[in-house]
């Protein structure tokens, strides 16, 4: 099939790419985070950032159903640029006290632009995919992740290779570059197509609504909070940004030198494009109904993930607090890479699986769909603000913090087992999307 740039795989691949040179810089900002700020700032500037973050989800899908999917979408990318500016002002200016506030602002900054361009990027893929019968959810998600996630391969070797040659101070050239990134990026926003909601897809309806206000869609994602779908669904979504502060930043810079950090994030994001493939192929196969391909794809994510909580585990227990970091001598990177390449193939998994079920749930209404996806980056990111708070292990012993996200990871996936989506076969002929429920609405 011939590409078209303004196409639903089109539109795909050039937010892809904008992902791709947004997180190049943010990834490693954030995963290098303790090693560039100290443990202290990097969390106070992090638990900021994901604070913001989790307000801002609860306008943000007003400000995306107002304003449309790719002006929301550059005006996130601005966000991200500024907490990279804060870092290269921190790093340019020899990091006087006063510029650790700059930092913390410029994650606010970050926090707030997340929000947008989150649900914004939820629009658009769902959106494209519910008006272009050519391509499933799960296919154009898994093109997504491959490039977005390809970011944080391609930081990874390029931290790898700064620090072969840099001690950790002075990193002013690599912040100056990571912005640079960043505002190339929100260039290419320019690429996308303006919003336009045709009058029907192929195989199915559509609805066009008169965007509500700015009241009204508050009113909207907050009563996504006392329904039953919700609550089925929120402590999932909370363990994909709980557990990463954790993986990445209490467990990862603590087993491996700061050089062999680089090649490691760059493992964990490869076999984020793995697993997002896998799962993505998984989800969209059509010899199965729905829900057994839900199940499918619940049973790989919990068989992967338990194989890096038991590695993990055992590490902690049997190297305590303050472990040896290792590098490329002998075998002993092998059980932490395990962790780290379980952890990343699981995490595109759940993170495949939850945009595919929001667009099985609401096949034909836009704005509850990005309501949901709001209401998902809303939970996670609330998730990601208490894993970084609780990050240093003067505030949470290490293996408290593995504990207590295995034990999220365990009560969530039960829960989503009692939300999981009706037979294709059902949706595709209008049935309700619930028992008592009439199509799109938030319940």
């Amino acid at each position: 099939m011939a590409f078209e740039r303004k196409g639903a795989l089109g539109q795909t691949v050039i937010m892809g790419v904008i992902f791709l040179l947004v997180f190049i810089a943010y990834y490693m900002l954030q995963g290098y985070a303790s090693i560039l700020f100290g443990a202290d700032l990097a969390s106070d500037a992090l638990v900021t950032l994901y604070a913001v973050f989790t307000a801002g989800c609860f306008f943000a899908p007003g400000v995306v159903n107002r304003f449309g999917g790719k002006r929301s979408l550059a005006g996130g990318v601005v966000g991200y640029a500024c907490f990279s500016a804060a870092a290269f002002a921190y790093a340019a200016l020899g990091e006087p006290r006063w510029t650790r506030a700059l930092v913390v602002g410029g994650g606010a900054l970050n926090g707030a632009g997340a929000a947008v361009l989150w649900t914004a990027q939820g629009r658009i893929l769902l959106d494209a995919a519910a008006r272009d019968a050519r391509h499933d959810v799960g296919e154009l998600f898994a093109v997504f992740w491959c490039l977005f996630n390809t970011s944080a391969v391609l930081g990874g070797f390029v931290t790898f290779g700064y620090f072969s040659t840099q001690t950790s101070s002075g990193n002013a050239p690599l912040y100056l570059g990571f912005t640079v990134l960043i505002a190339a990026g929100g260039a290419a926003c320019f690429l996308l197509e303006d919003d336009a909601v045709p009058a029907a897809r192929a195989d199915g309806p559509m609805i066009d609504r008169a965007a509500p206000g700015a009241l009204a869609e508050l009113a909207s994602t907050m009563r996504l909070f006392g329904t039953k779908r919700a609550l089925c669904l929120a402590l999932l979504f909370w363990y994909t940004g709980y557990n990463q502060p954790y993986q990445l930043n209490g467990f990862g810079d603590r087993f491996f030198r700061k050089r062999v950090v680089g090649l490691q994030l760059a493992s964990f994001y490869f076999m984020e494009v793995v697993g997002g493939f896998v799962a993505g192929r998984a989800l969209d196969d059509k010899s199965r109904s729905h829900r057994r391909s839900a199940v499918v794809v619940l049973c790989q994510f919990v068989a992967v993930t338990a194989v890096g909580f038991g590695v993990a585990g055992y590490l902690e227990k049997t190297e305590g607090p303050d472990p040896a970091k290792v590098g490329f001598e002998g075998l002993d990177w092998a059980l932490p890479t395990l962790a780290f390449a379980a952890w990343g193939f699981s995490d595109s998994q759940v993170q495949t699986y939850t945009y595919w079920l929001i667009g099985a749930l609401y096949p034909d209404d836009a704005e509850d769909r990005c309501r949901m996806v709001g209401f998902f980056k809303l939970t996670q990111s609330l998730g990601w603000c208490v894993g970084f708070a609780f990050l240093p292990a003067k505030r949470c012993a290490y293996f408290t913090q593995l504990v207590l996200t295995g034990a999220c990871f365990v009560a969530g996936t039960a829960l989503a087992c009692l939300e999981l989506p009706r037979d294709a076969k059902l949706v595709a002929a209008d049935a309700p999307l619930l028992a008592n429920e009439a199509p799109g609405s938030l319940q």
